[in-house]
């Protein structure tokens, strides 16, 4: 979980029924940080079959 309240607050919403849901903001830091995990780990399953 994120340290920072104000992080937390900026990234993800709850409403009165404690559902929680991605702010706008949220979501395009989402989309960012999976598009840098999958251009850096694209190659993992090729990597994994080159070592076996």
């Amino acid at each position: 979980m994120l340290q920072t309240k104000g992080v937390f607050k900026e990234l993800v919403s709850v409403d009165e029924e404690k559902y929680y849901s991605l702010t706008p903001k949220g979501e395009k830091k989402l989309k960012r940080y999976v598009d840098f995990f999958c251009n850096n780990f694209y190659d993992v399953k090729e990597m994994m079959d080159f070592c076996e």
